[in-house]
């Protein structure tokens, strides 16, 4: 699990690719802590179709000195809604401070 208060996530896909879309630590309609470890956290999120998907950037949000940023991810699965299809993408990397970002 990581102590990051976001992670942050660009789609990109055939046609486009999305801004930086933030995926918080707090579910607000829950309050329940996501990235917690060996958690599976489901996310929706309101994004341009860019069509499909062929690569993900994530990274943490590195803004405050606490120990615990570091994440080790092992994958992302988004479903397209209007292509009706789920893309998964393989990490098993480290993120955060030192690590860097997956692509």
């Amino acid at each position: 699990g990581t102590e990051a208060e976001c992670v942050w996530l660009v789609m990109h896909g055939a046609a486009s690719r999305t801004v930086e879309l933030p995926l918080t630590r707090t579910d607000y309609y829950t309050s329940t802590q996501r990235y917690e470890r060996g958690a599976r956290d489901t996310i929706t999120v309101t994004a341009p179709d860019v069509g499909p998907l062929q690569s993900l950037d994530v990274r943490l949000d590195d803004g405050s000195n606490r120990f615990g940023l570091e994440w080790k991810l092992a994958r992302i699965s988004v479903t397209h809604p209007v292509l009706s299809q789920t893309f998964v993408f393989e990490c098993g990397e480290w993120l955060g401070p030192g690590f860097g970002y997956a692509k």
